[in-house]
């Protein structure tokens, strides 16, 4: 999954997540919460965290992939 993040001073971020839930998670019988992992995103270091985009460095690798 996508996730768009933004800061205090207004800049806006994307992260990819993998997110796995078993089929008690899913029926909300599990006390525990779903595993969640981040996944690095190539050639990304926003604020100087491997994977994270900033929304306009995101588009522009959506861009030359298409």
């Amino acid at each position: 999954m996508l996730q768009r993040l933004h800061d205090g001073a207004g800049n806006h971020y994307v992260r990819a997540l993998y997110r796995s839930q078993t089929l008690d998670q899913m029926r909300g019988a599990a006390a525990s919460p779903p595993y969640v992992a981040v996944m690095p995103i190539p050639g990304c270091a926003a604020r100087g965290v491997a994977g994270l985009c900033d929304a306009a460095a995101f588009a522009a690798k959506l861009a030359a992939t298409g």
